[in-house]
């Protein structure tokens, strides 16, 4: 009996402490009988903490209590991000010597083109165009002379010779920017002639000296990291691409790298991106991809399970994984997808009018 009656103490005295226990808890979390005042007094809106994104009081009911401090419910959702970024493809058309501009979506593709009413265009003949800081450069082969084209609000505006200059050139092709200077293919000499930019604007050209330029029918040209990349269409380097090594702005060697096989076939139009010259062959319409390391190429290949799509292909320009190749004989522009540093498909994107007519040379931006 004594033992069961220390056990029966001992409970009443446990029960005591839950008692009291809980008593300290009261004011906080007790919820008050019904039909009576409350246990606590609700705290002013004005003395509770602020949610610094929404500016409302930071508080939670429990029971009737208006507890302040208490965590906020879940934060708005962000805002939306920005629209995907728009691009331009600006194509030269030798048919009528104007400039097409089309306008490509953020998912990387043409929904329509138009040619820029009341500019007097002032080119001919054009195999080349490169496009920045709102200047579009156009080769003109007709005169031996580079057209200047002003953008604003992406258009073109007006177009015009620079005056007092120069030129040093002799059938000019392909066009290629870097550092204020315009590298430009001489399709007649076999050479390089490069023009200097201040404010936009090109104030003199020259063909350095002393250069062994190993060129033959030299097409197009790309420039990266100081390195020139000129394609070959004919004669003693006819369907390979030529490198030339630039120090200080200027041209000083040209070599024809040593590659198994190059795969191409009268090669006109280069782009590079990523290590790997695209290089569109006029003659098969088809791209041979080059692979480049170290600032030189070493292997060449045309990809194989394309379906090309192309019709008289010419140049390439390539944005966001996008290769942009002109169809001289179709008067379109065809679309091929890159994936891993390799074309994976071509299509003609649906366009309600192209408007073009023989497009040779293009520049996206």
């Amino acid at each position: 009996m004594s033992f069961f009656f220390g056990r029966e103490r001992s409970t009443r005295n446990s029960e005591k402490k839950l008692t009291r226990f809980f008593a300290s808890l009261r004011p906080r979390f007790d919820f008050p009988p019904q039909n009576s005042k409350f246990a606590a007094t609700a705290a002013p809106l004005s003395s509770l903490p602020v949610d610094p994104i929404t500016g409302l009081p930071l508080t939670t009911i429990i029971g009737n209590v208006l507890v302040p401090g208490s965590p906020p419910g879940p934060s708005p959702p962000p805002p939306p991000g920005p629209p995907p970024v728009t691009k331009t493809a600006f194509v030269v058309n030798q048919g009528d010597n104007t400039v097409t501009q089309c306008a490509i979506s953020g998912g990387g593709s043409i929904t329509s083109c138009a040619v820029p009413t009341g500019v007097t265009w002032n080119f001919g003949g054009a195999y080349g165009i490169a496009v920045a800081n709102n200047v579009a450069y156009i080769t003109n082969s007709n005169g031996n002379s580079v057209t200047q084209c002003a953008i604003s609000g992406g258009s073109i505006t007006s177009c015009a010779v620079p005056t007092g200059v120069a030129w040093n050139l002799n059938l000019p092709a392909g066009i290629a920017l870097a550092n204020n200077v315009a590298y430009i293919v001489n399709i007649g000499g076999n050479t390089v002639t490069q023009c200097q930019i201040s404010g936009g604007s090109i104030t003199s050209c020259a063909i350095p000296n002393g250069v062994t330029w190993n060129l033959s029918s030299p097409i197009a040209i790309a420039v990266v990291n100081n390195v020139a990349y000129i394609t070959n269409s004919g004669g003693t380097y006819a369907n390979k691409v030529t490198q030339c090594q630039i120090s200080g702005g200027s041209i000083t060697s040209c070599a024809v790298p040593s590659v198994g096989s190059w795969n191409l076939n009268r090669p006109s139009g280069i782009a590079i991106a990523n290590d790997v010259a695209y290089i569109v062959n006029n003659n098969g319409d088809t791209v041979t991809q080059c692979q480049i390391s170290g600032g030189t190429i070493t292997s060449c290949a045309v990809p194989a399970g394309v379906t090309w799509n192309l019709n008289g292909a010419y140049d390439i320009s390539i944005a966001n994984n996008v290769a942009y190749i002109p169809n001289l004989n179709g008067n379109t522009v065809t679309q091929c997808q890159i994936s891993g540093g390799s074309i994976t498909s071509c299509a003609v994107p649906s366009v309600g009018s192209w408007n073009l007519l023989g497009p040779v040379p293009i520049a996206v931006i």
